[in-house]
């Protein structure tokens, strides 16, 4: 945090895995402390030892008493100036990539988030897969709208969008990519080619930059679990 505060920051961008649901309200509201907007998205360890309806709960409501923390989940379009929007969704690992069902591996999410707690592996990866195409259709909605008047998009979520991004073995992917975005956000890309996309997310813990259109980067930060870094720097730019 004080590292932080040196920095001087105008905003904060945040892309999952703050805490785990019994501390998560806590750690909210250390790091609206800061003063400055606190733009972020939930990761899967966010939800550990409790729910996605508590959590989203919790979070409205600490949202509610610090007008600096805005969850982009809700937040919708946030314009950044100079031509540059920002939208964020958390996304999840869709169960697509690499093995995909097939996979011998599993996820801790399954014993620590209620929701997936005691469901069928069938069941488990349908859930996936429908996380996966919400968090696509929302990124499609906002983005068209976006670029439709700015030139640069930003876009927070927490797992990576392409199977280049996640620096996984196979049987590790379906938990590690969300294929079902990825494919939006090439699709949206497309349509607008003079636009720039611009993707930061975490959830590897293994550093990465993908740029897999010339109008699309994808950086990945690097992570150590139960340590505070700052993974890089944001300057906006004028077209």
């Amino acid at each position: 945090m004080e590292a932080l505060g040196r920095e001087r920051p105008e905003g904060i961008l945040i892309t999952g895995d703050i805490s785990n649901a019994e501390r998560l309200d806590e750690h909210l509201a250390v790091l609206s402390t800061l003063g400055c907007p606190i733009f972020f998205v939930l990761g899967n360890h966010d939800y550990w030892n409790g729910s996605f309806a508590g959590v989203t709960a919790l979070v409205r409501s600490a949202c509610s008493k610090k007008t600096n923390l805005v969850y982009l989940d809700q937040s919708g379009l946030v314009e950044l100036g100079g031509g540059t929007v920002l939208i964020g969704g958390q996304g999840w690992g869709d169960g697509q990539a690499g093995l995909g069902e097939k996979s011998p591996v599993t996820s801790r999410d399954r014993q620590l988030i209620q929701e997936f707690a005691d469901k069928p592996r069938e069941t488990y990866f349908e859930m996936l897969r429908e996380m996966g195409r919400a968090s696509a259709s929302g990124f499609s909605k906002m983005a068209v709208s976006a670029l439709e008047g700015s030139h640069h998009l930003i876009l927070a979520t927490h797992v990576p969008p392409f199977t280049a991004t996640a620096l996984r073995e196979p049987e590790y992917l379906p938990y590690y990519v969300n294929v079902a975005l990825g494919e939006e956000i090439l699709r949206v890309a497309r349509k607008f080619p003079s636009k720039r996309i611009t993707v930061y997310c975490g959830h590897t813990h293994r550093k990465c930059i993908h740029q897999p259109l010339p109008n699309v980067i994808v950086h990945v930060a690097d992570a150590t679990n139960g340590m505070f870094q700052i993974a890089g720097r944001i300057r906006l730019e004028t077209p």
